[in-house]
C-alpha cells in the first residue's frame, strides 16, 4: 500500500490505542442545545460588508466629472441668437448644457431635445417642456 507495509500500520494503530485508549471508545458528545436550521448556519457565514459604504467611495472615485466648458463671448451669442430664434419660432431644438456635480468638483454634460416654452432673458432662464435650464450652463445648440 504505497510504501507502507502492514507491519508498520499495525504499529501506528498500537501506538495510537496506547495513547487515545481511554477516549477511544467513550461515547459521543451530545448537545443539550436544540439544533440549528440549516438557513441560520449558513447566514452565521455569509459575506458581510465589514467597512460599510467603502465599496460606495471606491464608485464615487472613480465616476468621472469634467469642468465647464469655457465658451468665447462669440460662441454666447451665437448661443443666444439660435435660442431666440427656436424660441419665436416654437421649433424643437437640440441643446448640449452643463450640470454641475453635487459630490465632486466639475460635472457632466446633458443633451436635450425639445421645444422652448420660456426664454427668461433677465433671471438667464430656458424653461422648456420637459426641464428648467440655466442659459449660462448651455455650451451647445443645434
Amino acid at each position: 500500500m504505497y510504501g507502507v507495509d502492514i507491519e508498520e500500520l499495525e504499529d501506528r494503530a498500537r501506538e495510537a490505542y496506547e495513547k487515545y485508549g481511554d477516549i477511544i471508545n467513550l461515547p459521543r458528545h451530545v448537545s443539550r442545545r436544540k439544533h440549528m436550521s440549516t438557513y441560520k448556519r449558513a447566514a452565521q457565514f455569509a459575506p458581510f460588508s465589514a467597512l460599510t459604504g467603502y465599496e460606495d467611495s471606491i464608485n464615487e472615485t472613480q465616476r468621472m466629472t469634467m469642468s465647464k466648458p469655457e465658451l468665447s463671448e462669440d460662441q454666447k451669442e451665437m448661443i443666444d441668437y439660435r435660442l431666440r430664434q427656436a424660441y419665436f419660432d416654437h421649433e424643437e431644438i437640440e441643446v448640449t448644457y452643463f450640470v454641475k456635480d453635487q459630490k465632486k468638483e466639475g460635472g457632466s454634460l446633458f443633451v436635450i431635445s425639445d421645444v422652448i416654452k420660456t426664454y427668461d432673458d433677465i433671471n438667464r432662464l430656458l424653461i422648456m417642456n420637459q426641464s428648467k435650464i440655466m442659459i449660462d450652463d448651455i455650451v451647445f445648440v443645434k
